[in-house]
C-alpha cells in the first residue's frame, strides 16, 4: 500500500468502530393456523374401506400419514387412494364444519 494511502487511512483506522445498524430482531414466533374442528386429535387413526381395501391414516399435529408417507391434507390422501378428487372430510366421513 502506498505511504500516501496509509497516512489518509490512519485517522479512520484509529477511531473505534461504531455500529451502523441495530442488532437483528429475534425471529417472530411461528403461529400455526387454527386447527379445523372436524379433525380428531393427533394420534387418531382414521379407517376407510374403499373398493374392498381398508385404508388407515394417522392424524398428526401438522399433517397426515398414510402408507408411511406424509400428506398435507386429507383430500390429498383421498386423491392418492382413489385417483380422483375428493373432499377429504367427506371421504373419511368427518362431518360438517362447526358454525363459528
Amino acid at each position: 500500500m502506498p505511504e500516501r494511502w496509509r497516512r489518509r487511512l490512519q485517522p479512520v483506522a484509529a477511531t473505534p468502530a461504531q455500529p451502523t445498524e441495530a442488532p437483528p430482531a429475534p425471529p417472530e414466533p411461528v403461529v400455526s393456523e387454527p386447527r379445523d374442528p372436524r379433525l380428531p386429535a393427533p394420534g387418531t387413526i382414521l379407517r376407510r374401506t374403499y373398493e374392498g381395501t381398508t385404508h388407515e391414516v394417522t392424524v398428526r399435529a401438522d399433517d397426515f400419514e398414510y402408507a408411511g408417507q406424509p400428506f398435507r391434507t386429507l383430500s390429498a390422501v383421498a386423491r392418492h387412494i382413489t385417483g380422483t378428487a375428493w373432499n377429504g372430510f367427506t371421504f373419511f366421513n368427518l362431518g360438517k364444519r362447526a358454525s363459528a
